[in-house]
């Protein structure tokens, strides 16, 4: 059980009749389930109020409605908040939040938070207690709706928080009030909103400015923060900071990380200590993460023993950096580096460089579509992954997109194996572009839909 009716009522301050005990919490009928609790939001595209109906039908023990809404059959299972649905979601979140006992982790940062957020949810719920956010619910309806989900007895709790505009990770903030806060990095992701980098460093220490007075929060050591941000944190909230990363004065300090095939090892120094370990996930940034992930459940408690045991069976996820292998007739293969959930400057050149040093013979593609949300910056982000491309040493280049076709466009001939306007067209294509021993790397923005290239081409060997 997750939510009595005696608790929504005192905690939203509402008139309910009857008892109830809601097992789960939705925003969406087409996902809901017998036993939920459901909100009826609203925006600026639809109206949840239309569905409170096939919400009831299919189950929801209540439904919370606004206070200028009235259910025609008047039934009691709906429930009339003083304000908007939305604002009764972040009362009864931070309700949530109140009656948690346990640790809460947020984490945010331009690139890698959801790696890491699987990374950390991976050792948190080997514990019968541990919960991390679902999926990518990690905006300002996501992270409430995360919260609301989270059974009150959970001891160790990780979620993961994103934004593209200034305020956003305030709001969610106030809601989470994690007792450790994590920036991964401050990199060149969705700056479209944002005059420049010092303003995204800005929004993103909006969270830390929520972590619990005495908490911790976690930087990347080998980024550029301001040190009075810092400063300020410390001398507000008289908490501790702890770094990680590759500088020599990180915390938790990767040493080496060497590739293989199908592993990697890498070495991690720790207070004078030296310890190796070998890993499923293979290139730097996930020996990165990793140790990231490492100094976030130590804060939490966790030896790095009992950690380790878990991330070094950890693989990455669907598109994002999951690798398929297939073997071919006459000893051939082909694999695939699925990057294609998202990608910016500097996710795409982390996949670049894994690309172009994976330590196995064959034919090396870079599938690209177009980053997005860079505003003005955009033509010169792009021109950045040619002069990677080039750094690299990259064999080959498929662009899908107008603004990675122009960037690639003075690449050498030989190097441009196609360049195609939309995901379509490169669909199409696919069976003049795949041979024997290919090794490809798929990547782009979201809405560039890479993940249908990876989709294609595995049914194909499959």
């Amino acid at each position: 059980m997750l939510w009595s009716s005696v608790e929504v009522a005192n905690i939203l301050k509402v008139k309910i009749e009857g008892v109830w005990f809601a097992s789960g919490v939705s925003i969406d009928t087409r996902t809901l389930q017998p036993g939920d609790l459901f909100f009826a939001l609203t925006s600026d595209k639809d109206d949840g109020h239309k569905y409170i109906d096939d919400a009831l039908n299919k189950g929801a023990v209540a439904c919370i409605a606004s206070y200028n809404y009235r259910h025609p059959k008047n039934d009691n299972r709906v429930i009339y908040f003083s304000d908007s649905t939305s604002v009764a979601m972040n009362i009864l979140a931070m309700g949530a939040r109140k009656r948690c006992s346990g640790i809460v982790v947020g984490i945010t940062g331009s690139v890698g938070k959801t790696t890491i957020k699987d990374m950390v949810g991976s050792v948190f719920t080997t514990k019968s207690v541990g919960f991390k956010s679902e999926a990518n619910l990690n905006n300002t309806l996501g992270v409430p709706l995360n919260l609301l989900r989270m059974p009150p007895t959970t001891r160790f709790a990780v979620i993961e928080a994103g934004m593209n505009h200034v305020g956003e990770l305030n709001q969610i903030g106030r809601v989470m009030q994690p007792d450790i806060g994590m920036i991964t990095n401050i990199h060149p992701a969705h700056i479209a909103n944002f005059p420049n980098l010092d303003a995204v460093a800005a929004a993103k220490f909006e969270l830390m400015q929520h972590v619990k007075v005495g908490g911790t929060i976690i930087l990347d050591g080998d980024g550029a923060y301001t040190q009075a941000q810092t400063d300020t944190y410390i001398d507000e909230h008289k908490g501790k900071v702890v770094t990680y990363g590759s500088n020599v004065e990180s915390d938790v300090r990767l040493l080496s990380n060497s590739d293989f095939e199908d592993m990697q090892k890498i070495r991690i120094l720790q207070k004078g200590d030296v310890q190796e370990y070998q890993l499923k996930a293979f290139g730097y940034n996930n020996a990165k993460n990793i140790v990231g992930a490492l100094a976030v459940c130590q804060v939490a408690g966790f030896k790095a023993k009992e950690v380790m045991e878990v991330l070094s069976k950890w693989e990455p996820l669907v598109g994002r950096g999951k690798v398929y292998r297939y073997k071919l007739p006459k000893s051939k293969k082909i694999i695939i580096f699925d990057e294609s959930y998202n990608s910016s400057p500097a996710s795409l050149e982390s996949a670049l460089i894994n690309l172009a040093r994976y330590p196995v013979k064959g034919r090396k593609i870079a599938y690209i579509a177009d980053m997005l949300e860079l505003g003005q910056y955009e033509k010169n982000y792009h021109a950045m992954i040619k002069d990677v491309v080039m750094r690299e040493e990259i064999p080959y280049v498929v662009t899908v997109g107008p603004l990675m076709g122009y960037a690639m466009q003075t690449l050498p001939p030989s190097k441009i194996l196609g360049t195609y306007r939309n995901v379509d067209d490169c669909i199409q294509d696919l069976p003049h572009l795949l041979n024997p021993d290919d090794i490809i790397m798929i990547k782009g923005s979201h809405s560039m839909r890479m993940h249908e290239v990876v989709e294609t081409i595995r049914q194909a060997l499959e």
